[in-house]
């Protein structure tokens, strides 16, 4: 049942572990140029998870209450702290460990593939979806960890956690997860991307982080009806 998350983890992994050798060769330039068309890939993507038709007044509320209940928890703070613990026990003065950690986990984590994937592989034991967005996380992650290095490969075990609880937990949420859900978690997914991507090219300051509870509550709300 866990085959799909525990491929895509070893997949993010192996990507990164390549991209941090890759990095010592290639030359600053043309890695920041590479960095730069990852960032521009996943405005990319963002945007094309927001072209699903969705409620407008549902995202707002959603974006809001996340951020207000991440804002209270610190969650962008606490995963930024968890990193800099990581960092000092396995990485020393890396002062890119904790950017690309919370870069990464928000990037691997959010979106409807996780979602979808992780449900046909609890319901169905079909893991193509998870196993192709590995796929495209490992390409991902050779160019995340080449340039912030090992934090990159940490963030998959925080992809196997939550996708591998989404799968275990599939059962008993799939009965409430409406295509009307999945197009609000693809929009409401898809804005929190666009901060990370708008970050990534250094336009602004994000505590991207802070929104994952929208998530959550977009589906709640889309059950009551808004």
């Amino acid at each position: 049942m866990l085959l799909g998350a525990i491929v895509n983890s070893l997949l993010v992994i192996a990507g990164s572990l390549l991209g941090i050798l890759l990095g010592r060769h290639i030359r600053r330039d043309v890695e920041q140029t590479v960095f730069t068309c990852l960032a521009l890939t996943v405005i990319y993507i963002a945007f094309s998870s927001m072209l699903k038709e969705a409620s407008a007044i549902n995202v707002l509320l959603s974006l809001a209450l996340g951020g207000l209940i991440g804002g209270y928890l610190d969650l962008d703070g606490r995963i930024r702290r968890f990193a800099e613990r990581l960092q000092k026990r396995f990485a020393g003065q890396d002062e890119h460990f904790a950017r690309g950690f919370a870069n990464s986990t928000i990037l691997f984590c959010v979106g409807s593939m996780a979602i979808i994937g992780a449900l046909e592989s609890g319901l169905q034991n079909i893991h193509t979806t998870l196993i192709t967005k590995g796929i495209i996380d490992a390409i991902t992650a050779i160019f995340f960890a080449a340039e912030n290095g090992i934090g990159v490969a940490f963030s998959s075990l925080v992809l196997l956690l939550y996708q591998g609880g989404m799968t275990l937990l599939s059962s008993l949420i799939r009965p409430i997860i409406t295509e009307a859900c999945l197009n609000q978690i693809s929009v409401v997914g898809g804005i929190i991307l666009l901060s990370v991507g708008l970050g990534m090219l250094k336009i602004g300051e994000f505590k991207s982080m802070n929104y994952i509870p929208a998530i959550v509550i977009t589906v709640i709300l889309t059950l009551m009806g808004l």
